[in-house]
């Protein structure tokens, strides 16, 4: 509960001042970006750039176009939004469709979805889904904010290594690529933020 976080924050980082510190800025940060307690309920989601989705957000039916996209299916979500897969009008590409659930939108969050898509478009490696195109949809006097990115087939990186009975080098070869995206990311000022096999 919010009237007893200080005092467990305090006690849990014990003589840590900086795990302290870094632990109430993110507290701050996170009753900034959405107005909502930490503990609100019904979260269905991760948590990521605008706090936890609710399950109406999440399993609400998905749209049936964005843009130029025709809309398939869910392929996934995380704090700010819904990820779909979809395909692209004329040329029928295949595209993850990354949209911010209307729950979440705001001014703020509007102009951290651009920064990521702008961010994200400067990124040229094999290692990272390319952009293609950034935009909103309005329809039906709602305004959907949308990144349309490159479709990545194949497994999660932990079940693509589990699956391939890797032994230390080879698995250590597949973590030298990720850290070569990363890095390549790093030099350009992008900071991941969810870094983990599933993503």
């Amino acid at each position: 509960p919010r009237d007893q976080r200080a005092a467990f924050v305090r006690e849990a980082a014990g003589d840590d001042s900086r795990l302290r510190d870094e632990v109430e800025a993110l507290l701050r940060a996170h009753e900034d970006e959405t107005g909502a307690p930490l503990d609100a309920g019904g979260m269905a989601g991760g948590i990521g750039l605008g706090g936890f989705l609710d399950r109406q957000e999440v399993e609400s039916a998905p749209p049936r176009r964005v843009g130029r996209y025709t809309v398939l299916r869910r392929i996934g979500m995380g704090g700010m939004g819904v990820v779909y897969l979809a395909e692209q009008d004329g040329v029928r590409r295949p595209v993850a469709l990354k949209v911010i659930a209307p729950g979440r939108l705001s001014e703020r969050t509007m102009r951290r979805f651009e920064s990521e898509a702008v961010a994200l478009g400067r990124l040229r490696h094999p290692g990272v889904a390319q952009v293609y195109e950034a935009g909103v949809h309005a329809e039906d006097g709602r305004r959907l904010p949308y990144i349309a990115m490159e479709r990545i087939e194949g497994p999660p990186l932990a079940d693509f290594v589990a699956s391939r009975h890797l032994d230390t080098d080879e698995r250590l070869g597949v973590f030298a690529k990720v850290c070569d995206a990363v890095h390549h990311a790093h030099q350009r000022g992008v900071i991941h933020r969810d870094l983990k096999p599933g993503n």
